[in-house]
């Protein structure tokens, strides 16, 4: 926000960043229902995404001359803001911990429930799932700036219910809570952002898809 970062140098932390499901992800594949393999994989193809979409997205801004940063400004912190204590007591325990943990907590319980409801209860198959509709679907959940809807699609995804082309376009476009901080600055900019990552990711899932993966 202060100009020291271009369009396309936000947008491929924002590629690269998964948010939340990232824990989850990795707790599923320590109790082995997601291997490792495929966190590593996602993890790399992210960090090669996140430098192609920046340099697109700054490619892109050039040429159609988009202006972005225009309500920049930054907040001047106090140095005990910069201490450990004060950044365990407010980020970690009341921020993370209060306010956050719990909620992650009743997410991944609701969509286990949810599942493993449908599963049980009916004649459930998973080649039934359209997958073209379960990228879009999950490209436009990955659109709301929370965690909590994403926690779905990993869970269906580690159940084999999803491709994994539409668990990478999920998170490509969503970005846990790395979006929070520009929507306080600047909505459009933070629109701009997530317009451009939601047609970065989609396009790449539907190749994918279209591979069958």
């Amino acid at each position: 926000m202060a100009g020291l970062l271009s369009f396309g140098g936000l947008t491929a932390t924002l590629i690269s960043t998964s948010g939340d499901e990232a824990f989850l992800m990795l707790s599923l594949a320590q109790q082995g229902k997601i291997s490792w393999a495929i966190i590593l994989l996602l993890t790399a193809i992210l960090f090669f995404l996140g430098i192609i979409g920046g340099l697109l997205a700054d490619a892109f801004v050039k040429k159609l001359k988009v202006k972005f940063c225009e309500k920049c400004s930054i907040k001047i912190h106090r140095g005990k803001e910069f201490k450990l204590k004060h950044f365990l007591k407010e980020h970690v325990l009341n921020h993370i911990i209060k306010k956050h943990i719990w909620k992650i907590f009743l997410w991944i319980f609701a969509a286990l429930f949810v599942i493993s409801f449908i599963e049980e209860n009916t004649s459930f198959n998973p080649t039934l799932i359209n997958s073209f509709y379960a990228l879009l679907i999950g490209s436009i959940i990955a659109i709301l700036p929370i965690s909590g809807p994403n926690v779905f699609l990993i869970i269906m995804f580690s159940k084999g219910l999803i491709p994994f082309s539409v668990l990478l376009a999920n998170s490509i476009i969503q970005d846990g809570h790395g979006l929070l901080p520009i929507l306080g600055f600047s909505l459009d900019d933070a629109f701009k952002l997530k317009l451009f990552n939601f047609i970065f990711g989609f396009i790449i899932g539907l190749i994918l898809l279209s591979f069958g993966l």
